[in-house]
């Protein structure tokens, strides 16, 4: 006999609430890039080293100047639900004179405290490139390391961020930009003291 037959749950279905696509004129600053999701907001922040390259990337060079408002304010603080970032690196060439250069974005509450959040570097004591993940940098919920010997570097890359705000967890995974399958670095890790998301950012 047939006791009980349980539908599988349904992926969950992710509206695009931020969209910038970068295809803005040379020379374009983070405040004036355009965005084209259901949100309001935009990124804020003037550094000269970060700019649209009239090609449809946004390119950073040189050391920049720390900009503490690379940040896209959220029209809603969001304290519930789940919440996808993707971000695609399109060509990442740096090599082992820029060890310990690093690419990263993530979400934060609203006092900016708080944060989860994944990025790209270089490590020349393994002679690799190493994508790295934490919540609140590696403080109280951890952080997780991947090297990737094999790594392309001509080949772009998207980052992936995954947040459960009700279960107070996050993934984080990757691909290459010619490839359909992620690669998990982070599954279910704790998000620490971060209970909320109000603000995207580039750190």
């Amino acid at each position: 006999r047939i006791e009980k037959i349980e539908a599988m749950p349904s992926l969950p279905v992710y509206a695009d609430k931020v969209i910038y696509e970068m295809n803005d004129a040379d020379g374009t600053l983070l405040d004036a890039l355009a965005q084209t999701g259901t949100d309001s907001g935009q990124f804020v922040g003037t550094d000269s080293n970060i700019t649209a390259n009239g090609l449809g990337s946004l390119v950073f060079t040189g050391n920049g100047t720390n900009d503490a408002f690379r940040t896209h304010l959220l029209d809603v603080a969001y304290t519930s639900g789940l919440h996808r970032l993707e971000f695609a690196f399109d060509d990442w060439n740096l090599d082992a004179s820029e060890d310990s250069s690093l690419l990263k974005y993530g979400l934060t509450d609203a006092t900016g405290a708080n944060t989860v959040q994944f990025g790209i570097d270089v490590n020349t004591n393994n002679a690799t490139v190493r994508f790295r993940a934490a919540a609140n940098n590696g403080g109280d919920a951890g952080q997780d390391f991947y090297d990737h010997a094999g790594y392309v570097a001509s080949t772009g890359v998207v980052l992936r961020i995954d947040v459960n705000l009700d279960a107070g967890t996050y993934g984080a995974s990757w691909r290459y930009d010619d490839a359909t399958s992620f690669t998990d670095v982070v599954v279910a890790g704790s998000l620490g003291p971060l209970a909320s998301a109000a603000q995207l950012r580039l750190l």
